[in-house]
Parts: C-alpha cells; sequence; structure tokens
C-alpha cells in the first residue's frame, strides 16, 4: 500500500467510525480528539507534506460537526478509561526498561500500513455496519412486533446486550478473516444459533434473527475481504 492510498484509505474510514464510536459519547471535542488522533497516525508517513494535515484537519473539524445517534447503547465510561489506563501504564513501564526497544516498536507501529488498515476497519465494520444493519432490519422488527398476540411476550434478553452481542460477532468474524481463517465463522454463527435455539418456535422471529445474523456475517466478511484486497494480500 502506498502512503497516499494509507492517507485516503485511513481518513475515509476515520470519518466513517467517529460519529458511531460510543466510547466517545456526544462530545465534540472527544470526537475531534480521536479523529485527530486517527488522523495523525493515518499521515505519519507524510508528515513533512503539509496538504495532508490540511486534510487531517478538516477530517477533525467534521467529526466535531456531525450529529451523533442518541439512541444506540453507550459503552460503560469505565471500559474507555480503564483500556487508555492500561496502555499508559504498559508504555510507561517499557520506557522505563528498554525506552529504545520502545520506542522502535511503537515507531513501527505508526509506520505499519496493516495496523492502520486493520483497526479502522475493525472499528468500521463493528460500528457503523451495526447501525446500518439495525435501520434495515427495523422493519422486520416491527413486523415481529406484530405477530406476536398481546398475551404473548417477545424473546428479550439482557437491556443492551443484543448490540454488545453484534458488536463481539462482527469482531470475531473481521479478524477471523483477516487473519486468514474463514472457517471460524461457521463457529461462530453456530454459536450464537445455539444461544437463540429457544426462541426460534415462532418463525417470525427465527426468520427476523436470520436476516439481521446473516447480514452482520455478510457485512463483516465484505470489510474484512476488502481490507486483505487493501493491503495487497488475497481475499481468503
Amino acid at each position: 500500500m502506498t502512503d497516499t492510498a494509507r492517507a485516503v484509505l485511513g481518513l475515509a474510514l476515520t470519518t466513517a467510525v467517529v460519529p458511531y464510536l460510543p466510547c466517545l459519547g456526544h462530545r465534540a471535542l472527544t470526537r475531534a480528539a480521536f479523529a485527530a488522533i486517527a488522523g495523525a497516525w493515518v499521515a505519519y508517513p507524510l508528515a513533512s507534506r503539509w496538504q495532508v494535515w490540511l486534510v487531517v484537519a478538516a477530517t477533525t473539524g467534521f467529526a466535531a460537526i456531525t450529529p451523533v445517534d442518541r439512541r444506540r447503547d453507550p459503552l460503560p465510561r469505565k471500559v474507555p478509561l480503564t483500556a487508555v489506563a492500561v496502555m499508559a501504564v504498559g508504555l510507561g513501564v517499557g520506557l522505563l526498561l528498554d525506552a529504545g526497544g520502545t520506542w522502535r516498536t511503537f515507531d513501527d507501529a505508526l509506520e505499519s500500513d496493516r495496523a492502520v488498515a486493520i483497526t479502522l476497519g475493525l472499528l468500521a465494520a463493528v460500528f457503523p455496519l451495526g447501525v446500518a444493519i439495525g435501520i434495515l432490519t427495523a422493519p422486520w422488527a416491527r413486523e415481529v412486533e406484530r405477530h406476536f398476540g398481546p398475551s404473548e411476550a417477545l424473546p428479550r434478553g439482557l437491556q443492551g446486550a443484543g448490540a454488545y452481542i453484534g458488536w463481539l460477532e462482527r469482531s470475531a468474524i473481521f479478524i477471523a478473516v483477516v487473519l486468514g481463517h474463514p472457517g471460524a465463522v461457521a463457529a461462530i454463527f453456530t454459536a450464537k444459533s445455539l444461544a437463540r435455539f429457544p426462541s426460534f418456535s415462532r418463525e417470525a422471529f427465527a426468520e427476523y434473527y436470520l436476516i439481521g445474523t446473516l447480514l452482520s456475517l455478510f457485512g463483516a466478511t465484505a470489510a474484512a475481504v476488502g481490507i486483505r484486497l487493501a493491503l495487497g494480500l488475497s481475499a481468503t
């Protein structure tokens, strides 16, 4: 992947991902900060060219003014804070034990096309794709509600758990395909289906479940294949 292709792909993914990251909340400042950090990472090989920094600045400004869907389930605040704390502690320990080696590893990560493409591709497959699937399946969700009579209860799980299951499902599928193990997708699909099997007694719910799951599977797989092709790898 050329530096220009990396910048174009990375900034496009950053723009698509930022509005849908639940850990950023609804504050323009946090969205802009994430976009600025991601943009600087993407543009690192082109750091000597001022034009690319104008594009990064524009991406950051766009992220700050982009409206956010307030209906989606947010991550608990402790999750992103804990992740940041763990990374900070790990970096601090590495600098204390081997500053030179730690910086070389950090520099390699900044320059790695694979790290940029896989990280941003994973975020795109998990969050924006989840929102798109929710929009596409909304008519069927209402249809399922109508198929259940007033005395029947629509199968429901823990509040917000469905979104987390979707995030984990697409993450696992994306990682499996990117790493060249598409066969693992069958195991993921089977495990999710077994967990939902008791609810399949109603045909309407079973069909709704299959539509959403297959959209998730195909979308995450397509995203992973696209990232592999962008990195010059085979589709599988």
